[in-house]
């Protein structure tokens, strides 16, 4: 995954609308602080989320809603529940936190996130 476009950036602020992008499957995210850089070392982890089921369909799927700027309907596969990570293509989300218990690793799980926020990491 990586940084496809920076929409918006807000230099006072540290604020930016960032597009990640795997190739395939685009999101449109929330960063700050940002420096500004195209860093390739971030993370994703949505800011609020719900209505975490299992998928009708094991399908990768990003659809934006209406309902918010950022927000989006998400199809992934869960890859780790200890860690939170659901995969949806070649994009990777953290911080999943709340995983009804008869969901396991390698299920499609989808759900409506309100805001994707962006993570600097810092390079070692």
């Amino acid at each position: 995954m990586y940084i496809k476009e920076v929409v918006d950036y807000y230099q006072e602020g540290q604020e930016a609308d960032i597009l990640v992008t795997d190739g395939q499957f685009d999101i449109l995210c929330y960063a700050q602080p940002y420096s500004g850089k195209y860093n390739s070392n971030f993370s994703l982890a949505p800011l609020d989320y719900s209505d975490i089921m299992t998928a009708s369909k094991k399908e990768y799927k990003i659809d934006k809603l209406d309902v918010g700027y950022y927000s989006y309907f998400i199809r992934g596969k869960l890859i780790s529940v200890e860690k939170g990570l659901v995969k949806i293509g070649g994009l990777i989300i953290e911080d999943i936190n709340i995983i009804p218990k008869d969901i396991k690793v390698g299920d499609f799980i989808e759900f409506a996130v309100s805001r994707m926020d962006f993570i600097e990491n810092e390079i070692k």
